[in-house]
C-alpha cells in the first residue's frame, strides 16, 4: 500500500520506484526501506476530501513516483502545482504515463496531495 519498490536496472535503488495504492479502509500506511543509499521512506494517508504521498529519497538516489490519478490536474508537490514545478524543485519531469500521474524526482523529501475523488482505486 505505501508503494516502495525498486528499479530492476538501478541496483541497490539507484533509482526508486513509489507507486502506492490508495485504499480509503486504511486511513494511513507508512513504510520504511534500508537501502545501499539510505532510508527510504513513503507515508500515505487521507485528510478529509485529499489524499497525501509523502516519500524520502536518499543522497544520490532518484526516484520515479507513479501516483493513481489520470490527469496532474489538482496535484501540489510540497505546496506547488504540477504544472509549475522544475528541475529547482528537484523534479526533472511531471508527465502522464500509461494513465498514471508520473514524477522524476531527485534525492529529497516530497509531499504529494491530491484530491481523493479523482484516485484509481487499488
Amino acid at each position: 500500500m505505501a508503494g516502495i519498490g525498486y528499479n530492476p536496472s538501478a541496483p541497490g535503488f539507484a533509482n526508486i520506484l513509489f507507486a502506492p495504492r490508495p485504499n480509503e479502509k486504511m486511513k494511513s500506511v507508512e513504510a520504511s526501506y534500508e537501502s545501499a543509499y539510505g532510508t527510504v521512506t513513503a507515508k500515505s494517508c487521507f485528510e478529509g476530501d485529499r489524499w497525501n504521498y509523502t516519500v524520502t529519497v536518499p543522497a544520490n538516489a532518484t526516484a520515479t513516483v507513479k501516483l493513481p490519478v489520470p490527469s496532474l490536474e489538482g496535484i501540489t508537490v510540497n505546496g506547488k502545482k504540477a504544472a509549475s514545478l522544475s528541475a529547482a524543485d528537484g523534479v526533472a519531469a511531471a508527465l502522464l504515463r500509461d494513465g498514471y500521474a508520473v514524477f522524476e524526482v531527485t534525492a529529497g523529501t516530497f509531499s504529494f496531495s491530491v484530491d481523493a475523488s479523482a484516485l484509481y482505486r487499488g
